[in-house]
Parts: structure tokens; sequence; C-alpha cells
């Protein structure tokens, strides 16, 4: 109990509604038990990520007592699951099927009290879900897909459905209808590579969802699992990308500010809303660095908004390369900087310690700064 670590862990069946597990070599001590419950089961129609508690049957670690191992002894303990699991059974639809997503929504259950009870659970093909508890209580399912969350019940945690689950007992006939968007740019014929959307509340400026762009391929993608409301839509490059795509990070519609952005609003359950999504390009600057005797690994070049020596974006430099160009810049006034060898760039961080900051210093407060008008390109950098 004084220095808590992992010692040791066994796995077996249910026979006759009873399970074994004997650890030997265990070392005299006190040690708290947890218990995993998953693999298959009759009552399992859809893949099943375990549940979980901690010995007599208490699902905070904290909570659960230490038990006194002795030597040269066999130490009995039991944990008491009532026989026959309480079952939650019913369907989500509406938008991730209208979609035709490939990936399905997955469910996941928590106490009255947030903490995790059991998860995930994937539906089947046409949505339904028959999902059991091994130590019913008291219980709320979320539902969770392409990065937006859920509760059957309502948009929170608050909102969501409390089911008392009982030993035995079936609780059928729950049903979500997700709402959602398709984002359509198509006619913009910009390459994508893995752009991020947030999901923003208009009233308070919450973030909502983190979600990416994917669904039915090329540049029309679908966002499941919303339910009715305003939005306000973030369309980023992913920060692994940021630098290396042609356009713009925008507010939707093509707002540099979240307070120019257009409310996307969602009526009712199951409603699919369409955005014709504009891509426009952003600016670029390029050049070329000295080898300084690189034959090997990689630095990058970095840039910077001025005032300061957080990343934007970045273009990573392997071996003996370099050229450089960092892409897709938003309208600004930026430092560009060479990081040491085996130092790269990220998004929304500071570049590392020993950059050297154009025109050739290691001080980013007396770097040169760039400006960006109008998409710009600017060019020749050395």
């Amino acid at each position: 109990p004084y220095n808590p670590r992992y010692v040791d862990e066994g796995a077996t069946e249910f026979e006759g509604g009873r399970a074994e597990i004997l650890l030997p070599g265990v070392l005299p001590g006190e040690y708290r038990i947890g218990i995993t419950i998953g693999a298959t089961h009759e009552y399992w129609d859809c893949p099943y990520d375990g549940e979980h508690f901690w010995m007599p049957g208490i699902q905070e670690e904290e909570a659960s007592p230490w038990y006194a191992v002795a030597a040269d002894t066999v130490t009995t303990l039991a944990a008491a699951i009532e026989e026959g699991p309480g079952l939650l059974e019913g369907r989500i639809i509406g938008s991730w099927l209208d979609l035709d997503l490939s990936i399905p929504p997955a469910l996941a259950l928590f106490t009255t009290d947030s903490i995790p009870v059991a998860g995930l659970c994937a539906v089947d093909s046409r949505g339904g879900f028959s999902f059991p508890v091994f130590h019913p209580q008291p219980v709320k399912l979320l539902v969770s897909q392409e990065g937006v969350d859920q509760w059957i019940g309502g948009p929170g945690f608050a909102d969501a459905t409390v089911f008392d689950l009982q030993p035995g007992q079936t609780v059928s006939g729950i049903e979500l209808v997700q709402s959602g968007l398709q984002l359509d740019s198509r006619g913009d014929k910009i390459f994508l590579w893995g752009p991020r959307i947030l999901l923003y509340d208009p009233a308070d400026m919450s973030l909502l969802a983190t979600t990416n762009w994917s669904g039915a391929g090329g540049a029309l993608t679908g966002i499941p699992n919303l339910w009715p409301g305003e939005y306000l839509l973030y369309i980023m490059p992913d920060p692994n990308w940021v630098g290396d795509q042609w356009w713009l990070p925008q507010w939707y519609d093509r707002a540099p500010e979240a307070d120019l952005a257009q409310v996307v609003t969602i009526g009712g359950p199951g409603e699919i809303v369409t955005l014709d999504v504009t891509l426009e390009r952003g600016g670029t600057i390029s050049g070329l660095v000295g080898d300084e005797g690189i034959t090997a690994g990689y630095r990058a070049v970095v840039v910077a908004t001025a005032g300061g020596d957080i990343v934007w974006g970045f273009d990573t430099l392997y071996e003996q390369r370099t050229d450089f160009s960092v892409i897709g810049i938003p309208d600004g006034d930026y430092l560009v900087g060479v990081t040491p060898p085996w130092e790269s760039g990220r998004h929304g961080e500071p570049a590392p310690d020993g950059t050297i900051w154009y025109p050739g210093t290691l001080a980013w407060t007396e770097a040169t700064v760039i400006e960006i008008r109008d998409a710009a390109d600017v060019t020749d950098l050395v």
C-alpha cells in the first residue's frame, strides 16, 4: 500500500456461475485486486472490451480494501457477482447509417458518479446492441463515434437517462436517433490530408467535439452522432500536417474569427445538414537552408507567429535536403527558424531549443519579421 504497483494477473472462465483464479508466488504483503469480465459470452452480440471493478465489488480503486497475504499460506478471497447479468438492449440509428459510414458507433457504461463501468461495445450493422452488465447498478450509456460523444437521454452527462439495472433484468427499447452534418468541398480540387473539425457551442464557445474529416472519401465527409442545436465549425489541418496543406484554416464559412462565423443549425433528430465548404489557399514561405554537414537524420524549418516562438507550421527536412516550403499560411506576421539536427516542430508548441532564426540568430526577439498579405508567396529565403 505504500508503493502501489502491478504484481500479477490470471484468467479463467465462468463455469456454473463460478470462476476461480489462482495467483501463485505472491510475496507477503497487502494488495488490492481488480477484476475484468470480458471475452465471449452468449449475451454478447457485439465486441466487448470488458467490465472492470475492484474486490469485493467496488468501482473506485481508492475505496477497495487492502487484502493481507501471509507467507506460506493460500489466501482465499471472494467477490460476489449476482448470477444473471442485467441487459441493455436497443439501437443507434439516424445519421451514421444515412451517411454510409464504415465505423459504427460504440457504447460505454458509467455510474451515476461518472465512473467508467464498461466499454467499448460496437453496435451491429443495423445499429442494434445487447449490452450485458454483470455487476448490475444504476448506469448511464455513452454513445461515441468519430470523436463525437453524446449520452442516451441528452448531449451531456447531466442530461443522460439513468438505467437502474437489477440482476437478470432486461431493459429493451432503448433508441438514439443521431443527427449529423455532411461537408462537401469537392469543387475546390484541393488535396485533403486529415483535416480536423472542431465543433463549438456559439452560446459560450465551449468545445463540443473534435472529429476528423472522414467518411465517404475524397472531399466529402459526414459527421454523425450530433444532436439538434446550434454549432460553430472550425476547420483546420491535422496538427501533424499544418504547413503541409495549401488551404487555410477557417471558421465556416471562410471567416477568420469566431464572431464572424456562420451558425449552423440542426433542427431535429435524424436531420442531416449539408454544408458546401470552400477551402481558400494560403500563403507560402520557401527557400533554402545550409546543409551544415548533415548526412543523416532530420531537422525542420519552423514558421512561428511574430511576437513569440510558438510554431504555427513546419517542413521537416530529411538527411541532406536543403529546400523548404511551408504552405497554407494565413495572413499575418511570422518568424522563420531552422531547428537543430534530430529536432522538428509541432503546431502550437514552442520551437526546440537551439533553433536558429532568420537571418541568423538564436534569439527569436532579434529575428526578421516575414509578412504574409493576401495569401502572398514569400520565396528565396536563404
